[in-house]
């Protein structure tokens, strides 16, 4: 909760900040924008690394039993960070006006999220395979 407060104070800060500086100058409004981004970014990345502990805490546990259970952890997690990553680039492209550039991120970010998706579907797959052959 407190890092949605913060994140939301930011933002209202920086929308404030711009509301004013919009007519004074464009230059500043995009490195205020920036800015503004980044520090959001900054507060998600913390509030996500409690998040990341307990996750690993959770697929260390995990891995003696069911290693096909910590390896999608992992990849959840990968993916999380990519994704939050690409999507803070991408606003901040758009922010400066270039929205091409954006698209190619997230265009990029979701390849490299399925690419990093495809050994899990290999197992579940494999697993499906196996329960089918059996059952027949």
């Amino acid at each position: 909760m407190s890092a949605v407060l913060r994140a939301a104070g930011i933002a209202l800060i920086a929308l404030v900040a711009l509301l004013v500086l919009k007519n004074l100058s464009n230059g500043v409004a995009v490195l205020l924008r920036v800015g503004a981004t980044v520090l959001i970014f900054g507060a998600v990345v913390f509030e996500l690394s409690r998040g990341i502990a307990e996750i690993r805490d959770i697929s260390f546990g995990i891995v003696g039993e069911n290693s096909f259970v910590a390896s999608a952890l992992g990849v959840m997690l990968k993916a999380l960070g990519i994704s939050l990553v690409a999507r803070v680039c991408s606003d901040i492209c758009r922010d400066c006006g270039e929205g091409g550039l954006a698209s190619g991120v997230e265009t990029v970010a979701g390849v490299v999220i399925f690419s990093l998706s495809l050994p899990v579907l290999k197992e579940i797959l494999g697993f499906a395979s196996e329960l089918l052959s059996r059952g027949g």
